[in-house]
């Protein structure tokens, strides 16, 4: 059954609801050649090179429970001792080239090399602007494996932070446009999150923020354009596709800064200019106020001491 599975090569007949759900159970019957300890080796492979070809074939929004029974059979026989580490290399290498970026990162483990060696196709998908389903699979890969696995985090902010960056400014911007601009935001936001702890956490002692300051110093410039862009909940602009709510999510995270970091915040104002500088603190002011409008509003010079403990 398997073989004739394999050999069928339309997408539709694969997408049927009825033949996805007999196709499943296929699958998982599959896994039982497998199970033992003493699992031919051969077979572990051929089961191995089997779901990673049905893995591109199979449409994961009209049979993702077929996809998914894929790729827990992918993840299982990668897992199995028939498989040496330089084939485990091999076998993500090429979910990372063909783009299966679920499947990818399910069975990323810890280990950096994949990592090292998936860069230029990670770099390629998030540059590939013109087709936002592929970038957007990409993004959200890198968020959910920096959540769960920090000690990657360094990898990915040395080889794609500036892709991320770009595509937060774009999104961010209403340069790149589509339904999923706002998750796209909100993506880019958290792993802004993530990599800001990573930073955070790594520094000996409260006075050795110099990485912090470097790191927020160019992300506080991205954010800066885009609240410029979009405005916020009290002070709304009228650019094409101008959205508070992503002002909102900057502003949030400046406020964050504020109140977790205040010293580095004040020293990375220093290294801004003075539009981005009075964008942040107008932003800052604004979440803390709950974006309350006033007839007559007074700026106040935004007073960091009383955030220091």
């Amino acid at each position: 059954p398997l073989v004739s599975l394999e050999e069928m090569q339309d997408k539709a007949l694969l997408s049927n609801a009825s033949n996805a759900t007999i196709l499943n159970s296929l699958i998982k019957s599959a896994r039982y050649l497998v199970t033992d300890d003493d699992s031919n080796k051969e077979v572990v492979k051929g089961l191995l090179n089997f779901s990673l070809r049905m893995i591109v074939l199979v449409d994961m929004s009209t049979a993702s429970e077929l996809q998914d029974s894929l790729r827990g059979l992918f993840q299982f026989c990668l897992s199995k001792d028939e498989v040496s580490e330089k084939e485990r290399l091999f076998y993500m290498e090429e979910m990372a080239k063909g783009g299966n970026w679920d499947a990818w990162q399910l069975c990323l483990g810890r280990n950096t090399q994949v990592v090292s060696r998936s860069m230029k196709y990670i770099q390629h998908a998030l540059s590939d602007h013109e087709n936002d389903s592929r970038h957007m699979s990409a993004l959200s890969a890198i968020a959910n494996v920096m959540k769960s696995q920090s000690n990657l985090i360094p990898f990915f902010m040395g080889g794609v932070g500036a892709h991320i960056l770009e595509l937060f400014h774009l999104y961010g911007t209403f340069q790149l446009k589509g339904q999923r601009r706002t998750v796209a935001c909100a993506t880019c936001m958290k792993i802004v999150m993530f990599s800001f702890q990573f930073v955070s956490s790594q520094a000996k002692s409260e006075a050795d923020n110099s990485a912090d300051i470097k790191f927020l110093s160019v992300v506080f410039e991205v954010l800066g354009e885009i609240v410029s862009y979009n405005g916020l909940p009290n002070q709304t602009k009228t650019n094409p596709g101008s959205d508070a709510t992503l002002g909102r999510i900057c502003a949030q995270f400046f406020v964050h800064i504020v109140r977790n970091s205040p010293a580095v915040f004040k020293a990375c104002m220093g290294q801004l200019n003075d539009t981005t500088r009075n964008v942040l603190e107008t932003s800052v002011r604004a979440d803390m106020s709950g974006y309350v409008n006033r007839s007559a509003p007074v700026k106040k010079k935004l007073n960091l001491k009383s955030f220091q403990s």
